[in-house]
């Protein structure tokens, strides 16, 4: 720090001249230094920005309380003998900004050129050139204005908040900050380091080229050479015609999708509305490819068999080959591998991951994906060890509870389009989902929108009969009041006492789940409890009126033992049902299907995670959910099993929740978890770790 000495000729003239209003002329010299001439009559002082406060001072000392206030708020200051000095090093440009103005109170301010100059926004010209090379793409920044390591300066300068920038030649220059916005972005978008931008000749993966092609150029010129538009150019196979005269428009517009994104050696998510015929599209994809290689679906276990029929269905000319069994079956049925389209299960791939490391396959297809939405499973990491020229995920769900959710999806898809974990949660997740900032936001929709095609079935499937969907209250008795109350009021007890919510998840979510079952129906906690609950008395009340209607009706529940205390109260009633559950054998499962669609029995229980996805229950015009889950999403595919295509009644949906108690939270959460699942999937089975320990508490709280 340097103090500064007002001569003794400087201070009689000041005090001469104290009761006049100065005049300052501020320019800015070859140095890019701010330099004052202040005129007292015909008298000029020269000074430096380090003594105007000082002269201020002795001009009227009414003015430096002020000043002090302002520039302390505004910059970096030292006062020694009630003096103050502006450090040396502090910004020219805050000076021009804030105090600038707040003198003109006090004295006539001229400015020169040069200062008039400095506070017009200055665009820097930018290019960008880009090459095509065989695997990749290559990038050159250049600037008419800047060299590259300038280019990199600039950016530092942007990105401390500076809004001056001294270039090399000593011209300061205010900076656009729209445009230096925009270059910011498109190296983060683009995952740039200043290493490699000093060096030039940036080399990213061609997938990147839709990226560049949809830019908007409105700051940076982007050169393109002859062979880029090429890649957008490529030529791809013919759907059969047996397809075409069964496919819908929108479905051949998705085969030509994916056929689309083969040719550029791109990926993709089929992120269809359940029910418009993702497996059929994927069929005629598998169909319509000239390879020499295997394929391979992968699918929840209890879906292989739906796989099969599917293709039998269409009379598929594929040779398909499902791999289930014993370890030694599968090794021989993968040991003399062509051409066939494999099926197998992510818990048999899981195993038998040393099978598949080697083989090169034409296409993968995950079949409900979200079962990778977690990129630290066994399943996730897995699926991302196998090879293939083309990778196609397929799921109604791409995004349900967090971002992490599609990166893990992308990964396996293009690994590295959206970065590593850790980069992808700084620069993105956590800008969206703890900031909301729109900017970040539409930025990560831009990338993630071509690669995801989305319809929904109230969009494409006109002649779809409507989905009316009602939340049905329940009021709890008072006997059932006070044990939900008295349950409550002792996890709380706990929760203050002992329980840290983060690290104890095992033990909160039994809280959890022992409130939920009160909420249902107390007897599947208390022995001694032999009458239905109010929510039970409700759900039957609701299936006779249905049967009294003539209407079929699929019940769900998360819960196995709620769906045997439906099914005594329907036997009870001699009211004929149908039970699935995580313990029915495929051929079973298969088989009960057929027998609802072909046979008059009114009732389907089901339970959520057996039969939310892979079933064609059409017959059905009745969804009761007995209880909520997490997310909607999961509720979601389990009421798309009967409004799909084939259905020809208007579906009925009711939402049973028990008034006051913890239901009502989940349903909250469930709204809450959608909106983020509404801005990346265009109106696009959630878990209990997902929830943020806040989520958590509030389940708990006592009203």
């Amino acid at each position: 720090m340097e103090h500064f000495n007002i001569s003794e000729e400087y201070l009689d003239l000041i005090k001469n001249y104290s009761n006049k209003k100065p005049k300052i002329y501020l320019d800015i010299n070859s140095d890019g230094h701010l330099i004052f001439k202040i005129e007292y009559k015909n008298h000029f002082v020269n000074t430096n920005l380090t003594q105007i406060v000082g002269i201020f001072e002795m001009l009227n000392p009414n003015i430096i309380e002020n000043l002090k206030n302002y520039i302390n708020s505004h910059q970096k200051v030292y006062e020694i003998n009630e003096t103050m000095i502006i450090d040396k090093k502090s910004e020219i440009d805050k000076f021009i900004e804030d105090i600038i103005p707040l003198l003109h109170t006090y004295a006539d301010i001229y400015l020169s050129q040069s200062i008039k100059n400095f506070n017009k926004t200055r665009k820097i010209n930018y290019s960008v050139g880009v090459k095509v090379t065989s695997n990749f793409l290559e990038l050159d920044f250049s600037s008419t204005d800047l060299d590259k390591g300038e280019i990199i300066d600039i950016l530092n300068q942007y990105r401390a908040k500076k809004k001056y920038y001294r270039l090399k030649k000593g011209e300061i220059i205010l900076m656009d900050q729209e445009q230096l916005e925009f270059l910011d972005d498109f190296i983060k978008d683009f995952n740039i380091k200043d290493t490699d931008l000093k060096k030039g000749n940036i080399k990213i993966p061609n997938f990147r080229a839709h990226q560049l092609n949809v830019l908007q150029n409105k700051y940076i010129d982007i050169e393109k050479d002859q062979n880029f538009n090429k890649l957008f150019e490529q030529k791809i196979e013919e759907i059969p015609t047996k397809y075409k005269k069964i496919l819908r428009e929108y479905q051949i517009v998705g085969v030509e999708w994916m056929l689309k994104l083969r040719s550029m050696n791109l990926g993709g998510i089929l992120a269809d509305d359940m029910g418009l015929g993702k497996t059929l599209q994927v069929i005629t994809y598998l169909e319509s490819v000239k390879r020499e290689r295997p394929c391979l679906i992968i699918t929840p276990a209890s879906l292989i068999l739906n796989w099969e029929n599917e293709f039998n269905k269409f009379n598929s000319s594929v040779s398909i080959l499902s791999i289930y069994g014993d370890r030694k079956n599968r090794e021989e049925l993968l040991s003399n591998l062509k051409n066939e389209v494999i099926i197998t299960s992510y818990d048999y791939l899981k195993r038998d991951i040393d099978l598949y490391e080697n083989i090169e396959f034409d296409t993968i297809i995950l079949d409900e994906a979200q079962y990778i939405k977690n990129h630290k499973t066994k399943a996730a990491q897995a699926v991302k060890k196998i090879n293939s020229e083309f990778k196609l995920a397929l799921t109604g769900t791409p995004l349900e509870n967090s971002l992490a959710e599609i990166w893990s999806i992308f990964d396996f898809l293009m690994n590295g389009y959206l970065f590593n974990y850790d980069y992808f949660y700084k620069n993105y997740e956590r800008a969206i989902v703890l900031q909301a900032e729109k900017n970040v936001i539409e930025r990560l929709k831009n990338m993630v929108e071509p690669f995801i095609l989305r319809r929904l079935k109230k969009d494409v499937l006109k002649e779809l009969p409507e989905k009316i969907e009602e939340t049905y209250f329940v009021e709890m008795n008072q006997e059932e009041k006070n044990l939900y109350q008295a349950n409550l009021v002792k996890i709380n007890e706990t929760l203050a006492q002992s329980i840290d919510v983060n690290t104890n998840k095992i033990e909160v979510l039994a809280m959890l789940t022992k409130l939920r079952q009160i909420c249902i129906d107390p007897r599947l906690l208390y022995e001694d409890i032999s009458s239905s609950s109010s929510k039970i008395n409700a759900c039957i009340e609701l299936i006779k009126k249905s049967i009294e209607n003539k209407q079929r009706i699929l019940l769900f529940s998360s819960f196995t033992t709620v769906l045997d205390l439906v099914a005594q109260e329907c036997d009870n009633l001699s009211i004929p049902y149908f039970m699935l559950t995580g313990e029915t054998n495929k051929v079973k499962r298969n088989q009960l299907v057929e027998d609802f669609q072909n046979e008059a029995v009114p009732l389907f229980l089901i339970s959520l995670k057996a039969g939310g996805t892979g079933l064609n229950l059409t017959k059905a015009s009745v969804v009761i959910h007995l209880d909520p889950w997490w997310n909607i999403s999961a509720q979601n595919q389990a009421t798309d099993r009967a409004h799909r295509i084939g259905q020809e009644d208007t579906v009925q949906v009711f939402n049973l929740i028990t008034k006051n108690t913890i239901e009502e939270k989940i349903l909250n959460l469930q709204n809450k978890k959608k909106e983020l699942s509404d801005i990346f999937v265009e109106n696009s089975k959630g878990s209990f770790s997902s929830l943020t320990k806040e989520e958590l508490l509030d389940l708990f709280k006592l009203e």
